[in-house]
């Protein structure tokens, strides 16, 4: 019973992980120094949680692909080379490091659990893609709105860090090249 509720409730979950990606920047709850953090973040934290749950109680044991390995030894080094650094960091910026570091870890544990849910048949490749082309096209249509409404990136206070950007599509990503590449992945 226990394992049914967590099946149920698991790609509800993950359709909203990806909708909130797609919100981009409107997604941001908190702000600090040179970071932010998302909703989609504290999403994937608990599609992280439930999915770990999931898999735990699973009889069958969850693997691990091969490039998952080297993304997580990616994350050890990433740790070692933040832990053992020889630059004197403040307290805030040895934090901000940690986060950009626990946020990757987060994505990582998300596809590793979305890879196993596949294996295991909870989810199904077909519901996955259609899920990614609707948020591709949500992103397209909030791009072709930004530029009628805001074609110019300039015209926005420059102490908010955006590029200048002018006649390109942003959309809620405010960047024309994380839009292009998650376009990328909506096509393939």
């Amino acid at each position: 019973m226990h394992q049914d509720k967590l099946t149920r409730l698991l790609f509800p979950l993950f359709v909203l992980c990806l909708f909130t990606l797609s919100l981009g920047q409107f997604s941001v709850i908190y702000k600090f120094n040179e970071g932010s953090i998302y909703l989609f973040d504290i999403l994937i934290t608990l599609f992280d949680f439930i999915g770990l749950l999931f898999l735990l109680g699973v009889k069958k044991s969850a693997r691990v692909p091969l490039p998952m390995l080297f993304l997580l030894a990616f994350c050890a080094l990433g740790v070692t080379s933040l832990v053992f650094t020889p630059l004197n960091l403040e307290p805030v910026e040895f934090l901000t490091s940690a986060s950009y570091l626990v946020r990757f870890l987060s994505y990582v544990l998300f596809a590793f659990i979305t890879w196993n849910l596949i294996k295991l048949e909870v989810f199904q490749v077909d519901k996955i893609q259609r899920v990614i082309v609707y948020t591709g096209l949500f992103l397209f249509l909030a791009g072709l709105f930004q530029l009628i409404v805001l074609p110019d990136l300039e015209t926005l206070d420059p102490l908010l860090g955006w590029d200048p950007h002018k006649n390109r599509m942003v959309s809620t990503f405010f960047d024309p090249n994380f839009l292009g590449m998650y376009f990328v992945v909506c096509l393939a």
